[in-house]
């Protein structure tokens, strides 16, 4: 369980560096067919998609948030609507962890 305070705290960048590696720790969970961890990392990626969402008033990052639920969501069950991979996953997420870790 997340700390709904700490967590609101955090920046935008920080906020999706964190996300972004539990949905890659999802992803390469995926490629070795691990489905208890497949299960744990898309559940803490979505739990802390849904804490983002609930913490934000409004604006281009609560829109953000919900297109990113709805993509992970998809890319868990496995429907593909978005047709969305690892290496795009990846190149979405590496930049918000540059800026997470340079901020420190």
């Amino acid at each position: 369980m997340v700390d709904k305070i700490k967590w609101n705290n955090f920046s935008l960048a920080e906020k999706m560096a964190n996300i972004g590696s539990e949905i890659l720790r999802m992803a390469a969970s995926k490629e070795r067919n691990d489905e208890p961890n497949i299960q744990k990392s898309a559940e803490r990626a979505l739990e802390l998609i849904d804490l983002s969402i609930t913490g934000e008033q409004r604006g281009r990052s609560l829109e953000e948030f919900l297109r990113l639920r709805d993509i992970v969501a998809d890319y868990y069950i496995g429907q593909q609507i978005f047709q969305t991979s690892k290496r795009e996953l990846s190149s979405y997420f590496l930049p918000f962890a540059f800026v997470a870790r340079n901020n420190f």
